[in-house]
């Protein structure tokens, strides 16, 4: 619709108005990447700021000795649930990981120890599915699961974290972890449901930031956190 009205308006002035609209969208991008609701949202904040909040930490509730959310509790497994057979990736002429195979039991704790190069990285991400294997096979839970797109590996229930960590600066708290309690399933993920609706995420968004100690603060913004 913008892009409508604005050839309509603009071509009765120039013929360049294709330019004109170009100049405009990279200026959005690059200073109103939120489109022009952003700029509304810029505005009324300016108009009716929100209330200083001042120390904000001393808001927050701990309470301790609280247990692991029953949702964050993986269901009784036995046995092999994790077993690495014979995986190998080139890069080109590069041998980055070469017949790798490990096995990990239910409850069990594995630690990879290595130079720098020595391919630990390349092969937590052969496990996850970030690259794909040039030989061998990865089970989960007595599946195959080498060669598979990383995020139906991660709905299995595996999948590995970054060095680096972002947080969405314009959500808040409480809407970074709702949100990474949608991306647990497909299914809580719909276009035209409205995420109010969803009262199961929200107990479980409540119930996880109990559990982390940040009731109190939940509604500050990603973006004013210092997380270094």
């Amino acid at each position: 619709l913008f892009f409508i009205l604005f050839r309509e308006l603009f071509s009765i002035w120039t013929p360049n108005w294709l330019l004109w609209f170009g100049l405009i969208f990279v200026a959005f991008v690059m200073y109103s990447p939120g489109g022009l609701a952003g700029i509304w949202e810029t505005l009324s904040r300016r108009l009716w700021p929100a209330p200083e909040e001042t120390a904000a930490m001393s808001r927050r509730r701990i309470y301790e000795g609280l247990p692991l959310p029953g949702f964050l509790i993986p269901e009784g497994l036995k046995g092999t649930v994790l077993e690495v057979k014979d995986i190998s990736k080139r890069f080109g002429g590069i041998r980055a990981v070469s017949n790798a195979s490990l096995r990990i039991g239910a409850g069990e704790i594995h630690a990879l120890i290595g130079p720098n190069g020595a391919g630990k990285t390349t092969l937590f991400n052969l496990i996850s599915g970030l690259y794909p294997v040039d030989g061998g096979s990865i089970r989960l839970d007595g599946k195959e699961v080498h060669n598979i797109p990383s995020e139906l590996i991660c709905h299995r229930g595996l999948t590995r974290s970054f060095q680096i960590t972002n947080l969405f600066r314009g959500l808040s708290i409480y809407e970074n972890l709702r949100l990474s309690l949608q991306a647990q399933s497909p299914g809580r993920f719909n276009v035209w449901r409205d995420i109010d609706s969803y009262s199961d995420i929200h107990a479980e968004t409540a119930e996880l930031i109990k559990f982390l100690g940040l009731q109190g603060i939940e509604r500050i913004e990603g973006g004013e956190l210092s997380y270094g």
